[in-house]
């Protein structure tokens, strides 16, 4: 079912920082910057494992990166445009999502 106006509580709010994300995808990690930028990542962990993630925040330089080791569910603090790096630091496995306005 494509998406219908008639049932978005919120058709025309304005997207800002602290707004609700309306859309979701899965980010490849890599050596390129994201096209758009995400408002924020969410790392989703299965089986009970954490995972390490590298990125750039979208004012960062290519050499400010930040490394976190991090649970199921975690989310950025910052928007991001580039997730260079996503590893299982236990057992189970790790996925990236970027949350876009």
């Amino acid at each position: 079912m494509p998406y219908s106006r008639d049932r978005d509580q919120f058709p025309s709010s304005m997207p800002t920082p602290q707004s609700q994300a309306r859309r979701k995808h899965p980010i490849t990690p890599g050596a390129s910057d994201l096209d758009p930028y995400a408002k924020a990542v969410v790392v989703h962990v299965t089986g009970g494992g954490r995972a390490s993630i590298t990125y750039i925040p979208t004012d960062n330089d290519d050499t400010q990166t930040v490394t976190v080791e991090v649970a199921d569910g975690w989310v950025s603090d910052t928007s991001v445009r580039r997730v260079s790096a996503l590893s299982v630091v236990a057992s189970g496995t790790a996925s990236v999502w970027g949350l876009y306005n």
